[in-house]
């Protein structure tokens, strides 16, 4: 299950743990197309987080299909 918030300077999407082994996860992007994964721990003050570039989140979801290996996505630039 997940949710989908759109702001005027990033979207935020929250992942949940149906299951409820884990946290939940929101995933922030950014005007800047920098990728932010936040997890709180229940329980906890602290939080992690993780920036990442959007190409880099693009890779993780193109590499969900792909076998063991090495990979090079192509990306073309839109102007």
């Amino acid at each position: 299950m997940f949710t989908v918030e759109f702001d005027f300077d990033r979207i935020k999407i929250m992942s949940l743990d149906e299951t409820g082994e884990h946290d939940e996860l929101e995933v922030y992007l950014s005007s800047d197309h920098t990728v932010f994964l936040v997890q709180r721990t229940e329980g906890h003050v602290e939080q992690d987080c993780i920036a990442i570039s959007y190409p880099q989140l693009l890779d993780i979801i193109s590499a969900l299909q792909q076998t063991e290996g090495t990979y090079k996505v192509e990306r073309t630039t839109i102007n």
